[in-house]
């Protein structure tokens, strides 16, 4: 599923710290061209935690996001954001296996000390699309 914002952090480099050997932050990306007025942030702890198109959750743990270079497709990794960057970012639908309770209890976003439920994210897209077909293509 691809989550539609491109762009670059508006404010510098993502806000990054480590801790206990985390790469902890949050980054910010303006959207450009057809996101333009959109604004996704993203929470990492080593890697992508939560998606965020303004309040809306529109990925999470255990489901896999991931930055790519809008012009290449090389991933980027948490630490190698950086302000002026043209992204995209999409949302990869995790295994069954990873989405079971017992899985979530160890690498849900409750393990990450986030308040947000886990949500399918092919759940999320439906319900974003039913909302408004034309900012969240299938």
């Amino acid at each position: 599923m691809y989550i539609c914002s491109t762009g670059s952090d508006p404010s510098g480099n993502p806000s990054e710290a480590t801790t206990a050997g985390w790469a902890m932050g949050k980054v910010i990306i303006e959207g450009v061209g057809s996101c333009l007025g959109r604004r996704l942030s993203l929470q990492f702890q080593n890697e992508h935690l939560v998606a965020r198109d303004g309040e809306r959750v529109v990925a999470i743990v255990p489901d896999l996001i991931a930055v790519l270079d809008a012009a290449t497709a090389e991933p980027i990794t948490t630490e190698g954001l950086k302000y002026g960057q043209r992204v995209a970012v999409i949302g990869i639908s995790a295994a069954p296996i990873m989405r079971s309770p017992a899985a979530l209890a160890v690498f849900g976003p409750q393990a990450f000390g986030l308040t947000d439920p886990f949500i399918p994210l092919e759940q999320i897209a439906r319900q974003a699309h039913d909302e408004d077909p034309h900012a969240y293509p299938h």
